[in-house]
């Protein structure tokens, strides 16, 4: 019969490898859900930025147009650091589907952030940028 004494020296030593390893996936777990909110977070302010700045060319009537690459800081994560979103608006005029006669704009707008290139990935972020569009007949 066993004495009551307390735990062997390898049960001690299981229990703290089973701890210790409970605690990291906790931890990677934690850290990943950070990162997938600072994405989410910097994708909702490109995508509101994208919109606003597609509107702001279209009250100006700058459908014509096309700009080269542009950047801007802009508030994303917290009042200390600003992120960095770089942008093009790009135009192409084409005719409306018949029977219409008129012609239109096709406006498009690249936002991307953390690397001065458009469509770049970030190493266990993803793709970093958005796309919009707009069909525009002045």
């Amino acid at each position: 019969m066993r004495s009551t004494r307390g735990l062997t020296l390898a049960e001690l030593l299981l229990a703290f490898l089973l701890i210790t390893i409970v605690g990291l996936l906790m931890g990677g777990l934690f850290l990943q859900l950070l990162q997938g909110s600072a994405k989410r977070s910097d994708l909702t302010v490109g995508q509101v930025f994208a919109e606003a700045t597609l509107e702001e060319v279209v009250q100006a009537g700058l459908y014509g147009a096309n700009s080269g690459r542009l950047e801007q800081g802009l508030y994303s994560h917290d009042l200390e650091s600003r992120t960095q979103f770089f942008y093009q608006v790009t135009s192409t005029e084409s005719a409306c589907p018949p029977p219409s006669t008129k012609r239109g704009y096709l406006l498009r707008i690249e936002v991307w952030w953390w690397s001065g290139e458009a469509g770049r990935s970030r190493a266990g972020v993803g793709l970093t940028s958005t796309r919009l569009s707009r069909w525009v007949v002045p």
